[in-house]
Formats: structure tokens, C-alpha cells, sequence
């Protein structure tokens, strides 16, 4: 399992992370799991709260961290 805790979440613009990550990773298409994933993500950072993730390896979670890590940084 693998732990995530993203704190401080600052209202980003209003860039959706579906639209940010098909321009991080365009030659790669999200599946169900990872969408749900980044939209949890982006409304904790738009409600301003603490967001943990929580959820076993899975294929495609390096993307995940990867678009999370560029959006976090990005706004």
C-alpha cells in the first residue's frame, strides 16, 4: 500500500487535472482508477484541505504522481 499526504493545498486556477494531465503525458491514456485518483486530488486542493491517498500499487501510479507533482507545482 502505498501512503499519500498532500498538505497546504492551495486553490490552483481553474485548470481541470484531466485537461493538465493529457498535456504531461499525451501519448498515454488514463484509466477509471487514476482519473478518480486526480479528481480527488484536485477537489481537496480547490476545498483548500488535507488530502491522503491511500491504495495498493496499481499500473499507471507513477503517472499519477507524476501529473499530482507537475499540477502541485504548476499553480
Amino acid at each position: 500500500m502505498d501512503l499519500l499526504i498532500f498538505k497546504d493545498l492551495r486553490k490552483s486556477d481553474d485548470m481541470d487535472i484531466i485537461e493538465f494531465a493529457k498535456r504531461v503525458c499525451p501519448n498515454q491514456e488514463l484509466n477509471k482508477f487514476q482519473k478518480e485518483i486526480l479528481l480527488k486530488y484536485q477537489k481537496a486542493k480547490e476545498e483548500n484541505k488535507e488530502l491522503i491517498l491511500c491504495f495498493s500499487r496499481c499500473i499507471g501510479r507513477t503517472m499519477v504522481m507524476k501529473i499530482i507533482d507537475e499540477f502541485h507545482n504548476h499553480n
